[in-house]
């Protein structure tokens, strides 16, 4: 079994994943354990309206709406924004869906949120401290006096530490999903192999978008210089205490 590696940009990437993208998240099978955990954040940190930036298929969005939020999403693939509406319609909630990169949202936002989440790991397709400043600088823009930020990313810093590889294994019929990285120094890249089985027959494709490796440090660094106050750390989306060498999960909020 060969595959040809494919270097694609964050958004050919997901153009190119959006058609399995569902599947190989178990975008169904999440939903009660996902709408439980936003339910916790709505009462720790309460808000009434949100924007999902870098939404994906709308997952987080589409639950939020359900929780009475004013929810806007946004992300940078417009196939993955597609699945999103046919996601949203199905399950009979109206979202508005923008096309925009993170470092640009308020060129296409002129309202601003009780709250913008940004999940998924999304952040480390930011490939510079420069780009990640500007995401952040959006974020502050697009938010109420007042308003949360929150940030959920891989901690790169265990990642690099004990040199993990493999992501997840996830098969469904017969497709399976090997999520893994190829690690070189500092510089990561994030790779999907898609295998679709007929019979005992194999036919994968290899396709790869590198990140940058974030750590705790840096994203608090440039938080303070857009006018964002970090208020807390957690090494999960359940509060867990962030430990720098254990946590699988950075998750940062921190408040305009």
């Amino acid at each position: 079994m060969n595959s040809k590696k494919e270097n694609l940009s964050a958004e050919k990437f997901y153009q190119q994943l959006s058609v399995n993208y569902d599947v190989m998240t178990r975008f169904h099978q999440r939903q009660k354990t996902e709408r439980e955990v936003l339910q916790t954040w709505l009462k720790k940190y309460p808000f009434k309206s949100a924007l999902d930036a870098a939404c994906g298929t709308g997952l987080h969005a589409l639950l939020l709406s359900q929780l009475g939020v004013r929810v806007v999403g946004t992300d940078i693939s417009p196939d993955m924004l597609s699945q999103a509406r046919i996601n949203s319609k199905a399950a009979g909630v109206n979202i508005k869906w923008i096309e925009a990169p993170l470092e640009k949202l308020s060129h296409h936002i002129h309202q601003t949120f009780g709250a913008v989440l940004c999940l998924g790991n999304s952040i480390p397709h930011l490939l510079s401290k420069a780009k990640l400043n500007s995401a952040l600088k959006n974020f502050y823009l697009l938010l109420d006096p007042g308003g949360w930020v929150i940030l959920q990313l891989i901690n790169y810093r265990k990642v690099l530490m004990e040199q993990q590889r493999i992501i997840g294994i996830h098969r469904d019929g017969d497709q399976e999903f090997i999520r893994f990285y190829d690690l070189s120094g500092k510089k990561i890249n994030f790779n999907i192999l898609t295998i679709k089985w007929q019979g005992n027959q194999a036919f994968p494709h290899l396709q790869s978008t590198p990140l940058y490796p974030y750590t705790r440090s840096e994203i608090q660094t440039v938080l303070l210089k857009t006018g964002l106050k970090p208020i807390a750390i957690y090494g999960d989306m359940q509060f867990g205490k962030f430990q720098e060498k254990q946590s699988a999960n950075l998750v940062i909020v921190a408040r305009k």
